[in-house]
């Protein structure tokens, strides 16, 4: 079950933002068409995700759920009545808000003594010539209510698990896809007055919220989605069920990836990566499986972790990480002591840059890196 494009109308995904674009959803390989009342994107997935598993009761055979969710994306839409609850929360502002969620982190132990709160993004202004704190206000409401949903769903997908016992040997992993994203100006794709209040939030609208917010939600770090900062690349991954070892609720400071996921779920299946498909070779697996982590153990890292997304570069080996942009000098970053990456340290230690640097280049290379500059796709005015 499923939304084959994304950031949609989570009411009603006739009603689209740009001309000419059709957003379809479907349940296996037949088009699926949402109710025209009623419907809520996150709800629908949920709900498919639960009858999914209802229908595994009785089967011996494992089952494999991907549900990808697609809240809280942008735009900002969650029905009223969830919206009202968290009317108010956010009158404080974004500055007050990072600095209680700094203060939250540090007291449950997920930041270090080697991370301090990064300085407001420049971009940002603060709170205080803020122009309209009502709607800032209705924005955040907006997104926690979203949240709200989208953990609701889950919860009834937990608790179908536990009804059919296979919590028992069932691992559970939830992780987002980035950091939060500050492209908060879609007016041009609606009225101005659509996205405000009272529209603000129903299916007329098509909004997301400031840069304000999304510098807020990646406290403590720097940057946002489409950068290699920690504000646009580290996110959390929770981990629950048999294969877990250690203690509950425990935190684990090594890094992981995406690509570590494929190599873990192997591991815990028992299964084997296989070498070739349809006759074909396929890519190894580059990643190295988590397991120890879940049992409290360490679990080596044989390569640096690289990274390339539209013409910014990054890589990490051990507390080391290299950050760079086509024509920009590159920048190092010691997170066992900058988690935040405010200190630079490029200009400091050159061959460390250099050794990374041709690391890095390798990587491309045998994993077809392109330049970004040309592949760049061509921009178009959308119309109104």
């Amino acid at each position: 079950f499923a939304l084959i494009s994304g950031a949609t109308n989570y009411f009603d995904i006739t009603k689209d933002y740009l001309p000419g674009i059709t957003r379809q959803m479907a349940i296996d390989d037949r088009p699926w068409h949402p109710p025209r009342e009623g419907f809520y994107m996150t709800d629908a997935i949920a709900d498919n995700a639960v009858k999914l598993l209802a229908g595994t009761e009785h089967d011996r055979d494992p089952f494999f759920c991907y549900l990808a969710f697609t809240a809280p994306h942008f735009p900002l839409h969650a029905p009223p009545e969830d919206i009202a609850r968290h009317r108010g929360r956010y009158r404080g502002g974004w500055d007050a808000l990072r600095e209680a969620r700094f203060a939250r982190q540090q007291a449950l132990g997920l930041t270090g003594p080697e991370t301090a709160l990064s300085p407001r993004d420049p971009t940002v202004l603060p709170w205080a010539n803020t122009e309209d704190p009502e709607l800032m206000d209705l924005q955040m409401a907006i997104y926690a209510a979203q949240v709200e949903k989208m953990d609701a769903g889950i919860g009834r997908v937990l608790a179908e698990l536990r009804r059919s016992g296979k919590d028992r040997d069932t691992v559970v992993i939830f992780l987002s896809d980035n950091g939060s994203n500050a492209e908060s100006d879609f007016r041009r794709f609606r009225s101005r007055e659509l996205n405000r209040a009272p529209y603000l939030g129903g299916p007329e609208s098509y909004e997301a919220y400031v840069d304000g917010w999304a510098n807020a939600s990646n406290t403590p770090f720097r940057k946002y989605k489409t950068y290699l900062n920690e504000g646009g690349i580290s996110t959390p991954l929770i981990v629950a069920g048999p294969a877990v070892r250690a203690e509950a609720g425990s935190i684990c400071r090594e890094p992981g990836h995406i690509v570590d996921l494929m190599t873990t779920c192997a591991e815990l299946g028992a299964a084997e990566y296989p070498r070739q498909f349809n006759g074909r070779e396929i890519s190894p697996m580059e990643g190295v499986s988590l397991v120890p982590l879940l049992q409290g153990r360490a679990a080596p890292r044989p390569r640096p972790i690289f990274w390339e997304l539209e013409g910014r570069y990054a890589m990490r080996d051990g507390n080391w990480k290299l950050l760079g942009r086509e024509d920009k000098p590159w920048e190092l970053y010691d997170l066992s002591r900058d988690r935040a990456e405010m200190h630079d340290l490029a200009e400091a230690q050159p061959d460390r840059v250099r050794q990374m640097a041709a690391s890095h280049e390798a990587w491309a290379r045998r994993a077809g890196v392109q330049s970004w500059k040309k592949i760049k796709p061509t921009l178009v005015n959308v119309p109104g």
